[in-house]
């Protein structure tokens, strides 16, 4: 049975979620980690597809998460780039010769 490996940051702090971050997270899990990635590009309408999430409450959880630090993004000309953790970002980084921010 395929599965996909949730990191123990979103377990160990599921009291501080709201359904929605919740949700917004797991997608992310989903389509990076679950595809064997560390990133991938979302746009806010395939979040609202995946979680029934209306686009513009995506996108403010996005920005909240950002904030909160559970998400990490990357603009690569007008898309975004998401990281489910700190340390997939800096292996990107690290691997495209980025600078850190």
């Amino acid at each position: 049975m395929p599965y996909t490996q949730v990191d123990n940051s979103i377990l160990d702090h599921t009291k501080d979620l709201t359904g929605r971050d919740l949700k917004i997270l797991l997608c992310i899990q989903r389509q990076t980690k679950g595809w064997n990635r560390l990133s991938a590009w979302i746009p806010p309408s395939r979040f609202s597809d995946l979680t029934g999430i209306r686009t513009d409450h995506c996108v403010n959880t996005l920005n909240n998460l950002e904030k909160k630090g559970y998400v990490h993004r990357i603009k690569e000309k007008k898309y975004w780039k998401y990281f489910p953790s700190i340390h997939a970002k800096i292996g990107y980084q690290k691997r495209k010769n980025l600078p850190f921010e």
